[in-house]
């Protein structure tokens, strides 16, 4: 049991490493300039899964550290989810916003 909670643990931090390094790397502003409909639901599950595995790892997880790694995943992809709307829906600097909701 201990060994499928380190690979979701591993696993969830992964997800939340990918997104960082999509969002740094011109990859992701290229991918919403050209399909923003895909870059949002992309980035959207890479961060909401990687929250729901840190904190289902979280519930089982019996390490100090695996404890404390799953905790500080699953704060990073909770500001993750939130910062993804804001950048999608949100007009910020004279830009219109990336989706438009009406």
């Amino acid at each position: 049991m201990s060994s499928k909670v380190n690979r979701v643990s591993n696993l969830a931090t992964l997800f939340a490493f990918l997104y960082l390094v999509m969002f740094f790397s011109t990859g992701l502003a290229f991918l919403a300039e050209v399909l923003p409909w895909v870059a949002f639901i992309l980035c959207l599950t890479l961060s909401v899964s990687g929250l729901v595995m840190s904190l289902w790892a979280f519930k089982k997880g019996e390490n100090a550290f695996k404890l404390s790694q799953n905790l500080l995943t699953a704060s990073v992809c909770f500001v993750l989810i939130v910062f993804t709307g804001f950048v999608f829906f949100m007009s910020e600097g004279g830009f219109s916003p990336l989706i438009g909701i009406i």
